[in-house]
């Protein structure tokens, strides 16, 4: 059986969770390898076609005992990744510029380097300051096999090599529905600002904002539930400090912390009457399981994602939540769901040359 190694966020982030189980789930017959901490290691223990090693493990340090703790599991990574026939790097965010940019550049190239064929699937690119950021990625980027960005924006940057392609984000092509009668709560996906160095600016705006959202949507007859994506970023913080605001509503406002329980994260969206979607996966989720949503900005590529499909309703940007009014969210539910069947099936070429290269090995 031909073996896949998997590199991907790893922290117990629904977004990126579902990444390694939709790959996972669209090559049955092949099997996916992923070194994980025991601690996250809930959202892969039902894919009966992957193995997880904890990368942390004594063994593992003894066998990287001559690397430094900083390196120790990247190390075990490649030695793993080795042995398989192709490597996954699957993820979104990936390749965002910061302050080291350059030792985890380089780190990334001996990723490449250690793979048998390499692909990059998923992912955007930036946001970036330094065109020396750009020039060296491009320079590696000819060095792997495939990559296919999620976005136009990124695809632009790039389109001129002969081995990137474009697709919808990868959770579009999730093969989940849902058919009970939609209840009447509105979930809100809430993001910790307050690590956020550019963003933190606007962290009491917009929890105050969110909690002025739960008061209204109760005044009219909802429920809320808020909900976190990642407690590793401190999603929970954020909604306990929300709730504090929130004392006289505590009957109509529930708190829903993803644990690792892919399926039971899915039923909640796909149960509410839609989705205010501050988390990009939130939007994109609620989309596909054909929610209302009302998008609250943080990230350039949320916003590119906007244009892209030429979303034309009322969303929020944390940079002008001045304009911001929960009359517009009421609005949003009201309004039918947007038609994303498109998206959802283009968004399966993420898999094409992956595919085809492991079908060529025979």
């Amino acid at each position: 059986m031909k073996k896949v190694f998997i590199y991907a966020y790893t922290k117990m982030n629904l977004g990126d969770d579902l990444f390694v189980k939709i790959l996972c789930n669209r090559f049955p017959e092949y099997k996916f390898i992923l070194t994980c901490p025991k601690k996250y290691s809930r959202p892969f223990l039902n894919i009966t076609n992957l193995k997880i090693i904890d990368g942390f493990s004594k063994a593992n340090s003894i066998l990287c005992r001559l690397n430094t703790k900083l390196t120790l599991t990247r190390s075990f990574a490649r030695f793993v990744s080795k042995q398989c026939d192709a490597t996954v790097n699957i993820g979104g965010s990936i390749f965002m510029e910061k302050k080291d940019w350059e030792t985890q550049a380089y780190q990334f190239k001996k990723d490449i380097e250690a793979s048998k064929a390499f692909f990059i699937l998923g992912s955007n690119f930036g946001p970036y300051k330094d065109n020396n950021y750009v020039a060296f990625y491009y320079n590696l980027f000819e060095k792997v096999y495939d990559i296919c960005f999620r976005e136009q924006f990124s695809y632009d940057k790039f389109k001129m090599m002969r081995n990137v392609r474009l697709a919808p984000d990868i959770v579009f092509s999730l093969p989940y529905k849902f058919d009970k009668i939609s209840q009447n709560f509105i979930v809100i996906s809430v993001i910790d600002l307050s690590n956020r160095q550019d963003l933190v600016q606007y962290q009491k705006k917009y929890e105050n904002i969110i909690a002025q959202t739960c008061r209204e949507l109760i005044q009219i007859g909802y429920r809320v539930v808020l909900m976190s994506f990642c407690k590793g970023e401190g999603d929970e913080l954020a909604i306990e400090r929300i709730n504090k605001k929130l004392t006289n509503y505590q009957t109509k406002v529930f708190s829903f912390f993803y644990d690792g329980d892919i399926e039971n994260a899915l039923k909640v969206i796909g149960e509410s009457k839609g989705v205010v979607a501050t988390r990009f996966h939130s939007m994109i989720l609620g989309w596909t399981l054909k929610k209302p949503v009302y998008p609250i900005i943080y990230s350039q590529k949320t916003l590119n994602i906007l244009n892209e499909i030429k979303f034309d309703r009322a969303y929020s940007a944390l940079s002008s939540l001045d304009n911001f009014t929960v009359k517009d969210i009421i609005n949003a539910m009201d309004s039918p769901p947007i038609d994303v069947d498109n998206l959802k099936t283009n968004s399966q070429k993420h898999f094409a040359r992956l595919e085809e290269f492991l079908n060529l090995k025979g």
